[in-house]
């Protein structure tokens, strides 16, 4: 992607912080805009039962259409962007897994005759819509540990193939050949392959494409007829402009602006993707040519972006990546950079989420834009450091140019746009659980089952290189579960063609004939996010130095205290917690081991193919996941009990940081993140109240500056302090607006589990 530099002064990025009145009118009416209602068509049974002599691939394809073209088009009053997604119906494609059966919708109707009736059909053809199904990811996890019961237990180790939906399409292609352009390439390709798989493939994306034209025609169908019959004066020319918008994007590439915002929502409804990818840059050259022609002002692009990120907030498209840099290494950002940010801070929304991109060219202002935002009390943008992501991706053998235009799938997943399908959660992993099975002879502590392979009786070890050993071949051992299992799962996304929305719009799938699940895509690396870093750290470093240096304790004494959860230990827990360093206060003891244990696991993971035929690396994105796998991990050598949460992304476990912020980044800024570029999470916790002046702003800029220099990735914050969070918890109806970080995305806090809730509380405060 290329982007043509134009400088600015600083100064006419001074927007307005008022919304213009139709954007405030959708904003204020945000929860009208919704879809149908069920309209009683099931149009993917109708297909599949009146194609049965078609292959799989046709019959998705036409299906899919037909229930867009039994979509009555929506459009709302003042609207600028216009499209709702379909009703919900029996069944429907995703981009995650493939065809979808609403069990909700069912419940309703069951009883019915009617929902008798269609039960009957479905039952009767239940099997042609999923080619491979979950199931088989079942039978290989019980295989392999030897049971149900054992492959249940595991969830506390890992979650192989647990999404696998994640990735950017090329939106900049999309509007620069408009959705004939792409037709044209599908039909070319289509002539040069004579194997039959291939071209029924491709066949099937060329039905979708000329079926989401008719769509967009529809639109300005309705759009057209609705203004015929409007009174209102003003409300019959919004529709007018809508039916010529629809109109000239239905097959041809856009013009304007607002065409190409359109287009991309369009687009967005059909694929379903949660990644917008970098807005400000594929959507630039129609703002900039419209500016400079006069055929739109700095209002007018407000509305219509106002209006766009309105739709990815009540649909949720959940990603906007900004800035960052073009395809030779310089910086990209842009007057519509600004505009984007102005747009976020005048929504004040937690989706989309925003995220901005810097690098050594990235100039003051869209740091101070940034910080300004946090200082207002969003949780958005999200700052990512180019240097760190890119030099992981050229490492992982991504072409220099490509790895610049990286964006984010759903939360924080990085994604290379139009080019990568990188498994967008191919698994979750728990360092921390490995680590329980080692000392514990490869059973889990909780259910006393065997479910690693049996490393020797850790009472028996007199050395910390044993520890190491039976903890290494714990890791060595899950992570080739892991990989090959996730595999599994993107076989059947494969089989199902869960992306063949979007295979037209990622790099090389329509050149070789292959869906992105099966190896299409230019870069089919894997993404495992890496839970227990910290905890596995402190535990190894505390048994290093209590147990094996200055001989405390015993190995026989830290096994009783786990397997009692510490009940009647909790001197020695107490030992453990306080007499130790923990990793988070830039202590070179302590912080060790977490640097071993991540390196360890990370290159691990590069021994390993996907089936997209790359090799999986790491991320830390966690998502509050840390929760979930807490419950099911067993008292830890840290001092940690049995079911308490684990780190929430790569800081220390909440109330480990005890050195303050700055010395937490650095610990973290230790680790070889440009080893886990699929994204590494930060959370901070800086208070709004720190931010008001320009002065403390400048010196947030100052800290994160650092800690990418010294190697961090990423940082996210929360901008509120640990008091006013409390005082939330006790009365969530004074915060209902009140935004926090999670980890990878902004939730407002009082919709949070207490759980979830008290670790983001437990976060330290940064003071500046």
């Amino acid at each position: 992607m290329s982007n043509t530099k134009m400088k600015v002064d600083e100064k006419s990025f001074d927007i307005p912080h008022i919304l213009p009145k139709r954007l405030k009118y959708l904003l204020d009416n945000l929860q009208t805009d919704i879809p149908p209602p069920y309209d009683n068509k099931e149009p993917f049974l109708e297909v599949f039962e009146e194609n049965r002599d078609k292959p799989y691939a046709i019959r998705l394809a036409k299906a899919i259409v037909s229930s867009w073209l039994q979509t009555e088009p929506v459009i709302r009053d003042n609207e600028i962007i216009v499209g709702t997604p379909r009703p919900g119906r029996l069944l429907q494609e995703v981009y995650s897994y493939g065809i979808s059966f609403n069990s909700g919708i069912f419940k309703d109707m069951e009883n019915s005759d009617e929902g008798k009736m269609i039960r009957k059909r479905y039952d009767s053809i239940a099997s042609d819509f999923y080619p491979k199904t979950m199931a088989i990811m079942q039978e290989e996890g019980s295989k392999r540990f030897g049971s149900k019961e054992n492959f249940a237990a595991s969830r506390g180790l890992f979650w192989p193939g647990s999404f696998q939906g994640h990735n950017v399409p090329d939106f900049d292609k999309l509007l620069t050949k408009g959705i004939g352009g792409v037709v044209n390439e599908i039909e070319y390709w289509l002539n040069e392959f004579s194997d039959v798989d291939k071209r029924t493939l491709i066949e099937a994306c060329r039905i979708i494409y000329l079926g989401m034209s008719d769509w967009i025609k529809l639109y300005s169908q309705k759009a057209m007829k609705m203004s015929m019959d409007a009174e209102n004066a003003e409300f019959k020319e919004q529709l007018e402009s809508i039916a010529e918008c629809c109109s000239a994007i239905a097959y041809d590439p856009p013009e304007t602006f607002r065409q190409a915002a359109q287009l991309s929502w369009f687009y967005m409804l059909w694929d379903g993707p949660d990644s917008q990818g970098r807005v400000d840059q594929y959507l630039y050259p129609f703002y900039s040519r419209d500016m400079e022609t006069g055929r739109l002002d700095d209002d007018g692009a407000f509305e219509i972006l106002g209006s766009l990120f309105l739709k990815f907030n009540r649909y949720p498209a959940h990603h906007v990546a900004l800035s960052g840099q073009t395809d030779d290494g310089h910086d990209a950002s842009n007057r519509l950079t600004n505009l984007c940010l102005e747009v976020a801070r005048s929504l004040h929304l937690t989706m989309p989420r925003f995220t901005i991109r810097v690098c050594p060219e990235t100039p003051y202002w869209v740091w101070e834009k940034g910080i300004k935002m946090w200082s207002e009390g969003m949780g958005d943008p999200t700052i990512f450091n180019d240097d760190v992501v890119i030099k992981g991706m050229v490492r992982q053998g991504v072409k220099i140019e490509d790895a610049r235009n990286y964006a984010f799938g759903g939360c924080t997943e990085i994604q290379l746009c139009g080019t990568s399908n990188l498994g967008g959660e191919d698994a979750d992993f728990n360092l921390a659980k490995c680590l329980e099975l080692a000392l514990n002879n490869g059973k889990c502590r909780l259910t006393g089952l065997q479910l690693g392979p049996k490393t020797g009786d850790p009472r028996e070890f007199n050395t910390f290189d044993e520890v190491m050993n039976a903890y290494k071949t714990q890791v060595e051992t899950m992570t080739k579960h892991c990989c090959e299992m996730s595999n599994i799962g993107s076989q059947i996304r494969s089989a199902n063609l869960s992306k063949i929305v979007r295979m037209p719009l990622i790099a090389d799938c329509l050149e070789r004939g292959i869906d992105p699940d099966a190896g299409g895509v230019r870069y089919g690396h894997g993404e495992v996010m890496t839970l227990g870093i910290g905890i596995t750290g402190d535990s190894l470093a505390a048994i290093k130095k209590l147990i094996f240096e200055e001989k405390e304790i015993t190995m026989a004494e830290l096994i009783d205290a786990l397997d009692a959860d510490f009940v009647g230990h909790e001197s020695l827990r107490q030992q453990l917690m306080n007499s130790v360093a923990k990793y988070g206060n830039d202590d070179e003891f302590a912080d060790k081991y977490a640097v071993d244990v991540s390196e360890h696991f990370w290159k691990e993971l590069n021994k390993y193919i996907t089936n997209r035929g790359n090799p999986y690396f790491g991320c830390v994105i966690v998502l509050g996941r840390n929760i979930d796998f807490g419950h099911r991990t067993a008292a830890t050598p840290d001092g940690r009990r049995s079911g308490a949460p684990l780190e929430g992304s790569i800081e220390p476990r909440a109330g480990m940081n005890r050195s303050g912020p700055t010395a937490m980044l650095h610990s973290a800024a230790k680790i070889p993140q440009y080893l886990a570029p699929g994204g590494v999470l930060c959370n901070i916790k800086i208070p709004a109240n720190l931010m008001q002046e320009p002065g403390q702003r400048n010196k947030v800029i100052n800290i994160i500056r650092t800690y990418f220099q010294l190697g961090g990735q990423q940082v996210m914050n929360t901008p509120v302090d640990s008091e006013t969070l409390k005082d939330a918890q006790k009365n969530p109806e004074k915060y209902r607006d009140l935004i926090v970080r999670v980890g990878g995305y902004s939730a407002y806090f009082v919709h949070l589990s207490h759980e979830l809730q008290v670790d983001i509380i437990n976060r330290a405060d940064m003071s500046i």
